[in-house]
């Protein structure tokens, strides 16, 4: 497998979601979303697209429920991936590429654990790995996480009281996220380049031609989208209530 896989490291409310859909709008860019979700979901799965190709890639590896449950802890808690993992990562990318025309993907797995590991984990399984460090101030990541998790918000709940339990918590992660990320894929010698949020939604284009540059990625038709400020959201999985089909958005400074 030589999948060349775009990484947004970040935690909640950091615009890993934003970033992730402006890039999938690129000619041939594919977002996962936070697809390791696929596992914790897997037995009430409502997207058709990745039913099949989880099914297919199980039946495919006649993987067992045991062997599911490890490879779901290794994504989840960082553990250092086996044989499986590999193996059912590289068979998942290899199905989507037979469906689709994907030249590179996106993936915002991100809560703290799947930061620090997972990028080195897909590396592993053969991935060509970009990291990108998304980094947003703790104004903005208190500001926005006062108002819930995405699943509460998704039914809208929590709207009208503060969560400073959740906040606090987001905090935490972006402090850990912060101080460790750097070091361990600097140290390691990956690929990674650091995108601040304010800066992002400021001048997108400026970040966008840095990140073409810096990965050496085609980004074909993504700069004639930003000039319009118009994003499809299509693809990916799960990750918050930005993820509906059929949609656009577009960015703001405030957002």
């Amino acid at each position: 497998m030589d999948t060349k896989i775009i990484y947004i490291a970040g935690y909640g409310r950091s615009g890993s979601t934003l970033l992730d859909i402006v890039l999938s709008n690129a000619d041939k860019g594919f977002t996962l979303g936070e697809i390791s979700n696929v596992f914790s979901e897997r037995k009430k799965l409502t997207d058709s697209f990745y039913e099949g190709i989880f099914s297919q890639t199980i039946n495919e590896l006649n993987l067992s429920e045991k062997e599911i449950v490890k490879i779901q802890r290794a994504d989840k808690l960082g553990y250092l991936c086996d044989e499986n993992y590999s193996r059912f990562w590289k068979t998942f990318f290899n199905n989507i590429n037979k469906k689709k025309e994907v030249n590179f993907f996106i993936d915002s797995s991100k809560t703290t654990w799947q930061t620090l590991f997972r990028p080195r984990n897909l590396v592993k399984s053969g991935g060509n790995v970009k990291i990108i460090f998304l980094k947003a101030s703790y104004k903005k990541v208190w500001k926005s996480a006062l108002k819930g998790s995405n699943k509460a918000l998704e039914k809208n709940k929590s709207l009208n009281k503060k969560n400073y339990l959740f906040a606090l918590k987001s905090i935490i992660s972006k402090a850990l996220i912060d101080a460790l990320t750097e070091l361990i894929y600097k140290k390691n010698n990956y690929t990674l380049i650091k995108v601040r949020y304010e800066n992002f939604v400021v001048n997108p284009l400026a970040i966008v031609n840095k990140i073409k540059d810096d990965f050496n990625l085609s980004l074909l038709g993504l700069e004639e989208k930003i000039e319009e400020n118009n994003f499809f959201v299509s693809g990916g999985y799960l990750g918050n209530r930005l993820r509906k089909k059929g949609v656009y958005i577009k960015i703001k400074k405030g957002y």
